[in-house]
């Protein structure tokens, strides 16, 4: 009996995995409206590990103009295999830094009984399922156009946040959603 009344005592409610699901979608609506305040190029930094999502906002002073899509497919691939001497060089030259106000305790998490399951950004054809992936947030208002898949550990309840260029706003969709299939539904 216990072994079938177990996992409900320890697992948090429907309604709790999606409010943080919403928080995720509100969070980019602040980042995006602070960019457009502060007049500085922001981002979401997720950090996709096996046992745990983190995510931090950064930010650049100015505009910071993003790589072609395949020199940055090449370095996002490569900054995984960085050796220590590699990684202090790029944090060092690095022109975005963390906001205090979204890190003073340390990156973000997401509840642990939620995952990542991809994310997708426009014009580059590979899916991230782990490491660093970083999504933009422009001066102007512009929002890197990308997909988020969440899901829950054990895969019943699974979302798609997707960014809305032009207003910034981030989307909920029910269900595991690519870019294209989103594209085809408006």
């Amino acid at each position: 009996m216990f072994a079938t009344l177990a996992p409900g005592f320890f697992s948090k409610s429907d309604r709790e995995l999606r409010k943080e699901v919403r928080r995720l979608s509100l969070l980019a609506k602040e980042v995006r409206n602070r960019a457009v305040l502060t007049k500085h190029t922001h981002r979401i930094v997720f950090n996709i590990q096996k046992e745990v999502v983190t995510f931090t906002i950064e930010e650049a002073q100015g505009k910071v103009l993003l790589d072609d899509p395949e020199e940055r497919l090449k370095f996002l691939t490569s900054k995984k295999n960085f050796t220590e001497a590699e990684l202090e060089e790029y944090q060092k030259n690095n022109p975005f830094k963390p906001v205090e106000r979204f890190s003073k305790d340390g990156p973000m998490r997401l509840m642990s009984e939620l995952t990542i399951k991809q994310i997708e950004l426009q014009g580059i054809k590979e899916k991230f399922t782990d490491g660093e992936v970083e999504i933009y947030f422009m001066p102007e208002g512009f929002v890197e156009l990308a997909s988020i898949q969440v899901q829950t550990r054990d895969e019943s309840l699974k979302w798609t946040l997707v960014t809305s260029p032009l207003v910034g706003r981030m989307d909920i969709f029910e269900g595991l959603l690519n870019l294209d299939t989103i594209e085809d539904r408006k």
